[in-house]
């Protein structure tokens, strides 16, 4: 029972952050992403650089929602069995 609600609840909060990421368009620094992530108006306030390295910031993929859409189907499906 409590693995049950533990996964409900994780799916939950799977799916607000996939909203959050599906209404933005994220840039990110290829040369060392973990640098930096913002939202195009906060990429266009830096001019599209970087602010540690100085390196263009390029739009990020689909990567993060295909994943997150991915996990949450194999939960539910966990879920239901």
């Amino acid at each position: 029972m409590y693995a049950r609600n533990r996964v409900k609840k994780v799916i939950e909060n799977l799916k607000r952050k996939l909203e959050l990421e599906e209404g933005r368009t994220f840039y990110r620094c290829h040369s060392a992403p973990d640098h930096v992530r913002v939202t195009i108006e906060e990429a266009a306030g830096m001019n599209f650089q970087c602010p540690i390295c100085k390196a263009p910031l390029w739009p990020e993929d689909e990567k993060v929602r295909e994943t997150l859409k991915r996990i949450i189907d194999k939960l539910e499906s966990m879920e239901k069995s």
